[in-house]
């Protein structure tokens, strides 16, 4: 046991503040012994080091292994077998009784190569069962070290199934890579601080470092951070290609990675989408034979990796051949480089869905009766709701509209400011009653505590996103549900969901109490002509401030007393007045009937029989033939009128200018 022996006097130390931890916060100052002697005591060998003494004196020497001075573990595969534990590098960590419960609590991860640094940071999160994806890929990707393409449904655990093994290979690598040694790859920013906070979290025993590169954020703020040296880089595809193609000192050997992550890859790498992952790969692929491009390890995970839907009426009249799930497979293995020693671990169903997702949809005849059924459903089945819309127009004019109906909404879209994402996605996730209204950008990989329903208030194009926006809730093996609103619009787009998904049928009808209906019916029209009306102003003072910036740019004069009629004064009071009168309304609305006193639950009994409500479609068909307007305000339907007559002129300009080049040619 070593003693330290005092031969000069402590002295306060002059900065304090600079290597004080966070934990020693309650210690009012320090003190530092400049000189000191260090002896050893034969006497008191106690702790990890008697121990090892005593456990090597009874065992013959064995060949001495080379040391890593930077404390990382090596993982030697022969010592990783079934029947045996890897050695604890960091038995500091532990007392005896401490090894046996962990031993205990996560053989299951033991057996699967994972390293002790990992292993305590797996007890610390309480994660003592690997999921399936986890036992399939992590002795293939951690001790064999092969390429890995993974697919499991969505919630499944992909995450740690990429990021155990990048850990645990940065834990046994015997060399100091100059630069980055793993770069992850993801499509969204959300996406990627969430990925940052898992490694972070099983890196924690480990002096790996890591490192977040997005857009929104300033690139001279990511630059200092890479000054820092990352061994991890979790990126998004444009900030990172930027920086590439910028010269940044810090990526100069980006090629020499040592693993290379792309999660959802299939989404990544769509025709029109992400042009930069594309610029990237080819970038990382240019290397030569023999260099480390082909010692990379390459880990690509998605829910709808083999996920394939039938070609539409006009692809087969043209006799053309429609896509495998092998040709998906061998497309991505040709784009990624992957070596010949990888491996393809599928563990999805049909329909890519989780087993405890309950999904349901409603058949609504305009815009009005579905905001009158999201309502409906907020109010009768509080919970952590999110809404998913096609467009970021849909979701401002949504979440205003929820807003104005006393609901905990907020927004979630590209255009928005990257702070406020953060600071929107982190109210939802704390709020237990609230709602996100979500363009697509969050409907892939976000892995948002305790949602209990995914609202489809436009029904998505493609098959692979309904799969992805419903893969928010019932995660981990929890309870969840789905429900699809449909209008005459969107029957194309659920007709090809139920092909893909359903085979063929129909979902079942969400229950509908029409006397519960009623009630909403009020506050709803009031808060949608409230909405319309603010919208139809914010519209006329975003086209003035456009006049009013176009003449500045031009150096025009501009005055807007000029561009203001007294008619369009007067309107505008008209409407300000009117706004306040339906507000008033709303307002004694919600005083005289109180609805929300009435017993709640999360979810709704599909035993209970559907009300029949004459005024609504039962099914795809009678949606899809029911006529009437598209329930948008008559600004919105003036101005689409005038888009149509514009490009019905315009096509019979181009038409007449045909005939008359075809006249000339025949003279």
């Amino acid at each position: 046991m070593a003693l330290i022996r005092e031969l000069g006097r402590w002295q306060p130390v002059e900065n304090e503040s600079a290597g004080r931890d966070k934990e020693l916060d309650f210690l009012g100052d320090f003190e530092e012994l400049v000189d000191y002697d260090l002896t050893t005591n034969s006497s008191h060998q106690t702790g990890v080091k008697s121990k090892l003494e005593a456990s090597t004196s009874e065992q013959p020497k064995k060949r001495k292994k080379r040391k890593n001075k930077e404390a990382r573990s090596v993982i030697d595969a022969e010592s990783t077998s079934s029947k045996k534990i890897l050695k604890r590098v960091f038995e500091f960590f532990f007392t005896d009784e401490e090894t046996c419960a962990l031993d205990a609590s996560l053989h299951e991860w033991i057996h699967l190569c994972v390293p002790d640094p990992i292993l305590r940071a797996l007890s610390d999160m309480k994660f003592f069962h690997p999921t399936p994806i986890q036992q399939a890929c992590l002795p293939s990707a951690i001790r064999d070290g092969m390429d890995i393409l993974g697919a499991a449904e969505t919630g499944s655990g992909k995450t740690l199934a990429f990021a155990i093994p990048v850990v645990a290979g940065l834990l046994g690598a015997t060399e100091k890579y100059n630069g980055p040694s793993a770069l992850v790859l993801t499509p969204t920013r959300e996406l990627a601080l969430q990925i940052k906070q898992h490694v972070t979290a099983i890196a924690k025993y480990t002096n790996i470092k890591i490192g977040l590169l997005v857009g929104g954020l300033s690139v001279q703020k990511q630059e200092r951070l890479l000054k820092k040296q990352p061994d991890i880089i979790i990126a998004t595809p444009g900030r990172i290609w930027t920086l590439v193609e910028d010269g940044c000192e810090q990526l100069s050997n980006i090629k020499n990675v040592r693993y290379l992550v792309i999660d959802e890859i299939d989404r990544m790498v769509e025709k029109g989408h992400f042009e930069e992952l594309n610029n990237m790969l080819h970038f990382l692929n240019s290397s030569p034979k023999g260099s480390s491009v082909h010692k990379r390890q390459t880990l690509a995970f998605s829910a709808t990796l083999t996920f394939v839907h039938p070609l539409p009426k006009r692809l087969l009249a043209k006799k053309m051949q429609p896509m495998t799930s092998e040709d998906k497979i061998e497309n991505l293995i040709s784009l990624l480089g992957l070596r010949k020693r990888r491996q393809l671990v599928d563990l999805t169903a049909k329909s890519g869905l989780a087993s405890t997702l309950t999904t349901s949809c409603l058949f609504c005849s305009s815009l009005e009766r579905k905001d009158l059924y999201v309502y409906y459903f907020l109010a009768k089945y509080p919970g952590r709701t999110l809404i998913f819309a096609n467009s970021i127009s849909c979701v401002r004019r949504l979440r205003s509209l929820l807003s104005k109906l006393n609901v905990n909404a907020f927004g979630l879209h590209a255009e928005m400011d990257q702070k406020k994402r953060f600071t929107n996605l982190e109210k939802f996730e704390r709020l237990k009653n609230s709602v996100l209204v979500a363009s697509d950008v969050a409907s892939r990989g976000l892995d948002i505590k305790n949602v209990d329903h995914v609202i489809h208030y436009q029904v998505p194009k493609v098959s692979e996103v309904y799969v992805h926006r419903s893969g928010r809730t019932a995660r981990q093996s929890k309870q969840g549900l789905s429900l699809m609103l449909v209008d005459k619009q969107d029957v194309l787009s659920y007709r090809r969901i139920c092909r893909t998904i359903n085979d063929g049928r129909d979902f079942s009808l969400f229950p509908i109490d029409k006397q519960d209906l009623k009630k909403y019916v009020v506050r709803v029209q009031l808060a949608a002509e409230i909405e319309a009306i603010e919208h139809r102003v914010k519209s006329e003072k975003a086209k003035k401030s456009w006049f009013r910036n176009a003449a500045k740019e031009a150096d025009l004069p501009w005055d807007d007393e000029e561009n203001t009629t007294e008619q369009n004064s007067e309107v505008r009071k008209e409407l300000r007045a009117r706004v306040s009168i339906l507000e008033q309304r709303l307002l004694g609305e919600f005083r005289e009937n109180d609805f929300d006193a009435a017993p709640k639950s999360k979810y709704p009994l599909f035993t209970k029989p559907f009300t029949d409500d004459a005024d609504e479609p039962k099914s795809a068909i009678a949606a899809q033939a029911r006529g009437g307007s598209s329930g948008k305000p008559k600004f919105a339907v003036k101005l689409m009128r005038k888009k149509k007559q514009r490009r019905q002129g315009a096509r019979s300009v181009h038409k007449k200018g045909k005939k008359k080049t075809l006249a000339n040619r025949r003279r």
